[in-house]
């Protein structure tokens, strides 16, 4: 065999199968704008561009009161909003696609430095993809990641160059771009003390004070761009209080002066795995962190000392909350990449045989190069053709090209617009934002995701408020004379103790009623017309009957009719539920919520069969939650099966076994049972 052809062959295979890997990185970060932020970045971004200026003071918000408000990201802001302002939705997307394929392609590049390891270089690749595609999405986060991987690269492979000198010019866009610019100084701050280990610790263990150690005038290159990378951090429009901002959030984090947020928001909430808080892709998360883990325990004598730093700070950094998962994965990349050569010597020097030929070798390659390139073109396939149903258009949306409409609760917005429902208005978390850049000036928002300047004792009164708690509530429309209110139904569910509050509350009035959200008025003097004339009678409410004729063929999933149901359920209108959950099969008959709801509705008005026929179809379609199982033993009980009632409510137990509900219902029948 020509003895050139190995080479060539491993060449063509490592350029092929790395394009398919950046294509593969575009499709998973080519989706439809979802999140909620981004629309109070366009609004910041179109006012800074009205005004020239970037404002120190919330102008948002009626319980701010023009609070200092330090933005950081003033320049993503800009940035987004020209591109909407000329390309629409597509100049979003085009966006989201090139920040994140751009991070994507950096990391990359450190991998691809050395062929040896292409096929190992690509499965971890694709770890770290599946590890983090949750936050590609656009926003400021996405940018950092940018520069972040940026560093890594620059610091792995540039120490030696003036070429590293670039980093200033990168910091400066990150300190306007993002509160996370601090890493950039961190990273390079790492390197630095991992070079005065090596110089000035006489007990290090092993070859620790030879691997990766600096050459003098690249250590003192180092010195000099951190001390000129925290210069340029001052030139923001913040000035000094910019620079040090992010630190002052980091010390109410440290005393717990945050911890409402790092309760209730989800992307707030740790990814620490013993906790059980798992997302998507937490799984091959903890996979790619047990790894480098691995990677720094083998052959621990020729560690180099900046990957232990590296590891050490983003470890927690990572696992503190959810956000931060894509700085770890991208550390534990670099780590895991810049170990394999160390690896492969020590097996290559303890494992002298060779087993397999050069043809049988490149057969391997080749066969598993395959099935990378089928695995990749299946999953990109998937991502390329996910839809859903819009029902008020009766047609299939692409995830792809557009806004994902059913995340918004446009017409909650609309509505009020329409009606010119009074201000002062009471808004969910969810919706704050996307109020912000549709109703600003006429609407200011309660409350939205800018949760640093909330302070404790307020994002607490809302948490209870949202929990159900009418007195709180009431305190805060007197101290800021609410008058209507929007809950958000589209990003998230509406708590039903929330939602049940409001209905019941004697001095509010439902005026609108929907899946994608409600909306309350209050009932004062001023408002008594437009109740009069919008006022929503849920009790006597009827689903909007489907139009079959129009229905798509195939399987659509009747979301909006199951969401008025959740709704209604909440509180205790039986009749509307059924109306809903009926309609639903009729879109859907394997709906496993339809028939749940059903089957509660049926059993609050004591139609047992009926309401186990349809208890044990949600079961047999796939529910197997613990309130449908306490739900099936009730019914059971209600038919005279006792035996069969404890042995499902123990089952419940388990699932939750702090349930009360399941508890007491669980004990009342033991001790029924004993005393027959």
């Amino acid at each position: 065999m020509n003895k050139n052809i190995i080479p060539k062959i491993n060449k063509y295979a490592t350029s092929a199968l790395s394009i398919i890997l950046v294509l593969f990185v575009i499709v998973q970060a080519t989706s439809g704008i979802f999140d909620t932020d981004i629309w109070l970045h366009l609004r910041t971004g179109k006012e800074i561009i009205k005004d020239m200026r970037v404002s120190g003071s919330d102008p948002y918000s009626f319980t701010l009161s023009g609070k200092r408000w330090i933005n950081h990201e003033w320049l993503f802001q800009v940035a987004v909003y020209l591109m909407y302002k000329y390309f629409d939705i597509s100049g979003l997307i085009f966006l989201q696609t090139l920040f994140v394929a751009l991070a994507f392609l950096v990391l990359f590049l450190i991998g691809f430095k050395d062929n040896q390891h292409m096929i190992t270089t690509v499965l971890l690749s694709i770890l770290v993809i599946f590890a983090t595609y949750t936050r590609f999405n656009l926003r400021p986060d996405i940018l950092s990641l940018l520069f972040f991987s940026i560093f890594l690269h620059q610091l792995k492979f540039n120490k030696g160059t003036n070429v590293i000198y670039i980093l200033i010019f990168w910091q400066f866009l990150w300190v306007n771009s993002h509160g996370y610019f601090f890493l950039g100084p961190l990273l390079i701050l790492i390197f630095i003390i991992a070079e005065v280990f090596r110089r000035f610790l006489p007990f290090l263990p092993a070859q620790w004070s030879q691997t990766g150690k600096l050459e003098d005038r690249s250590f003192h290159r180092l010195i000099k761009l951190l001390f000129l990378v925290l210069l340029v951090c001052f030139i923001n429009p913040h000035g000094f209080i910019g620079v040090v901002y992010p630190f002052l959030i980091l010390k109410d984090i440290v005393l717990g002066q945050a911890h409402y947020a790092f309760k209730s928001v989800a992307e707030l909430v740790s990814a620490f795995p013993l906790k059980g808080n798992a997302f998507v892709g937490s799984t091959q998360f903890n996979i790619l962190v047990l790894i480098s883990l691995f990677s720094l325990l083998f052959n621990w004598r020729k560690l180099d000392i900046s990957h232990i730093l590296l590891f050490a700070f983003f470890l927690p950094f990572g696992l503190v909350v959810q956000r931060n998962i894509t700085f770890l994965s991208f550390a534990a990349y670099l780590i895991v990449i810049s170990r394999l050569n160390e690896i492969d010597h020590s097996v290559k020097s303890k494992v002298r045989i060779n087993v397999f030929s050069s043809k049988l070798d490149i057969a391997i390659k080749g066969l598993i190069i395959c099935v990378l390139i089928v695995f990749m073109a299946k999953i990109s396939y998937g991502s390329m053709f996910r839809r859903y149903y819009d029902f008020k258009d009766y047609e299939m949306k692409s995830h792809l090209s557009d806004l994902i409409g059913y995340r918004y609760p446009k017409a909650c917005i609309d509505f009020m617009r329409d009606n010119n429902l009074p201000a002062n208005l009471f808004n969910d978390f969810n919706s704050g934002a996307y109020l912000i850049f549709h109703a600003y000036p006429e609407y200011k928002v309660f409350i939205d995701g800018r949760t640093e300047l909330y302070s404790s004792e307020f994002f607490d009164n809302y948490l209870k408020i949202m929990a159900g708690d009418k007195e709180i509530f009431d305190t805060q429309v007197e101290k800021f004379n609410i008058n209507t209110a929007l809950l958000n139904n589209s990003t998230s569910f509406i708590p039903k103790k929330a939602f049940k509050m409001f209905y019941e509350h004697p001095e509010w009035q439902l005026v609108f009623f929907d899946e994608s959200g409600v909306v309350f008025l209050r009932k004062t003097t001023a408002n008594a017309k437009l109740i009069r004339s919008l006022s929503v009678d849920l009790k006597n409410w009827q689903a909007s009957p489907v139009d079959m004729l129009r229905l798509t063929l195939g399987v659509v999933v009747p979301d909006p009719y199951i969401l008025r149901a959740r709704l209604l359920d909440a509180v205790g209108l039986d009749k509307a539920v059924i109306s809903e959950a009926e309609e639903a099969l009729k879109i859907y008959p394997s709906s496993r919520e339809a028939h749940y709801y059903l089957g509660k509705a049926f059993l609050n008005q004591g139609k047992f069969d009926d309401a186990l026929r349809h208890l044990r179809l949600a079961y047999t379609y796939g529910l197997r939650k613990s309130y449908l199982r306490l739900l099936l033993a009730k019914t059971y009980l209600k038919l005279g099966e006792k035996e069969k009632a404890l042995k499902i409510s123990r089952l419940a137990q388990k699932i939750t076994p702090d349930d009360k509900e399941i508890k007491e219902f669980v004990a009342n029948l033991e001790q029924s049972l004993e005393e027959n």
